[in-house]
């Protein structure tokens, strides 16, 4: 049985749902962790909705972690990481080294593997070091090291 972290009650471990208050249950993609909150209280990682955990393979959630600020940011397939436009503009908004149209990234079920493609960006992207080519995906695995620009992330 799990608890309900909303209102307490006790619920199937199968349940995507409270069977009392119908909420929809979030769980830490790191450690498993039901919560209510945006993040984990035991590792601090992003929470997610239940029934996106259990429909994907695990690599379908990454984050990148940038590493002065430790925000973390949940890839989303076919988002643009940019200045001026995309899924992250409320991080990206005030980077002035960042380009209106940075880059892209892409899920792909069939090899369940994520990549991000530089949209021939000012600054570049970077991926362990090496500067990526202009709309040529590169592909990501944890703990590789992204580079925006001047700002730096952890895959995780």
């Amino acid at each position: 049985m799990l608890t309900c972290p909303d209102c307490k009650s006790n619920i199937d471990e199968d349940s995507l749902y409270c069977d009392q208050c119908g909420n929809e249950l979030k769980v830490c993609p790191d450690c498993g962790v039901l919560g209510r909150l945006k993040c984990c209280t035991q590792c601090g990682a992003k929470l997610i909705l239940k029934s996106l955990s259990e429909s994907h393979d695990t690599e379908y959630v990454l984050t990148l972690v940038d590493q002065l600020s430790n925000e973390r940011l949940e890839l989303v397939d076919k988002a643009i990481i940019g200045r001026k436009a995309g899924a992250y503009l409320s991080f990206f908004s005030n980077q002035s080294y960042v380009s209106g149209r940075h880059a892209s990234l892409a899920y792909d079920p069939s090899s369940k593997c994520w990549s991000i493609t530089d949209l021939d960006s000012t600054n570049g992207t970077f991926v362990n070091g090496d500067r990526l080519l202009p709309d040529k995906p590169c592909r990501l695995s944890k703990k590789d090291c992204v580079k925006i620009a001047n700002l730096e992330f952890i895959v995780g």
